[in-house]
């Protein structure tokens, strides 16, 4: 397998998001109601990712959809296309999101990915292999649509699930020193 290596600094980069929604929630039960927030984000858990429909995205994002994730596209468009990345490179892919917290329009979950490496994820060329990761997402849901989402440490839990080495950055002390 190819070792590919990520800086330590991107990654912290990318969980300082962590605190980009800092309401505190209220615990809702592992399964989430069926109306309300908390279904539109199961539907696009359920229909989208498990269902590999990602149509349904055009019902479930709003028109002016932000994702929060540098770099990311935009709108449902920008969705769909981050999406089909995923569908392409993991088209076994089954997707659990447990335990939910809804704070009235923010919906958060800790969701895992679990699929068979078949297809290019993130500029990796497919292993064969089997690839888990889990990350937060947080979605805000106004007027029965995802308006934005949130989802820090995403790219770094895919890059590890694919094999990459986080090594600190050049000149960090003690990098490269054997720690016990």
């Amino acid at each position: 397998m190819r070792r590919r290596t990520v800086l330590g600094s991107a990654f912290a980069a990318a969980l300082a998001g962590t605190a980009a929604v800092a309401r505190p929630a209220a615990a809702q039960e592992a399964t989430p109601a069926t109306d309300g927030s908390a279904a539109v984000v199961r539907r696009l858990y359920e229909e989208v990712f498990n269902q590999g429909n990602p149509d349904v995205v055009d019902e479930l994002y709003a028109p002016d959809f932000v994702d929060h994730t540098p770099g990311a596209p935009q709108g449902p468009a920008g969705a769909k296309q981050v999406i089909g990345g995923v569908l392409a490179g993991l088209p076994d892919l089954r997707v659990t999101a447990e335990p939910w917290l809804v704070d009235g329009d923010l919906v958060a979950t800790l969701v895992t990915f679990r699929g068979t490496h078949q297809g290019e994820l993130l500029g990796v060329a497919p292993t064969g292999q089997p690839v888990e990761w889990s990350h937060i997402d947080i979605h805000r849901v106004e007027g029965g649509q995802i308006t934005e989402l949130w989802h820090p440490g995403l790219v770094p839990a895919i890059q590890l699930a694919l094999g990459f080495q986080l090594v600190p950055p050049t000149g960090t002390p003690g990098a490269g020193t054997p720690t016990a």
